[in-house]
């Protein structure tokens, strides 16, 4: 399993107190982001697509985890949706061959084909550049 990057995780809790989120319930907030992050690395899906939080709830239900534990899980990738939106996303150029799921592959339709986490993004989060993302999230 992946492990969540430090300054994520502590902005990631720093949001949970924001939000009012019980001490019991942010361990589990914790590991859901943990889940989603792993399984957008492993299925090649962009993590800040809102698109791939549809894929990995559905992924949940076929693991079978309760209505409410998938619930969970989506408040719990809405609330990290709303840390990403503090820092604004700017497309970079991929150096993989590998293009996540969930981003356009029409550059024409809003984004660059091959789009990635930003620099900018990535370094706010302790990660560097993007050619470190890999080690960053532990992948």
């Amino acid at each position: 399993m992946l492990a969540v990057p430090v300054d994520l995780e502590s902005q990631f809790s720093d949001l949970l107190a924001k939000e009012e989120i019980s001490q019991n319930q942010s361990g589990f907030f914790r590991k859901w982001l943990r889940y989603y992050l792993h399984f957008c690395h492993k299925y090649m899906f962009s993590p800040e697509a809102s698109e791939s939080l549809g894929s990995f709830l559905g992924k949940l239900r076929e693991k079978r985890q309760t209505p409410p534990q998938v619930l969970q899980a989506a408040e719990a990738i809405r609330l990290y949706y709303k840390l990403l939106e503090k820092v604004p996303f700017t497309p970079v150029e991929r150096t993989d061959s590998r293009e996540p799921k969930g981003e356009t592959s029409d550059p024409g339709e809003g984004e660059r084909k091959g789009a990635a986490v930003s620099p900018k993004r990535m370094e706010r989060f302790g990660c560097g550049s993007f050619e470190a993302r890999s080690s960053c999230f532990g992948f």
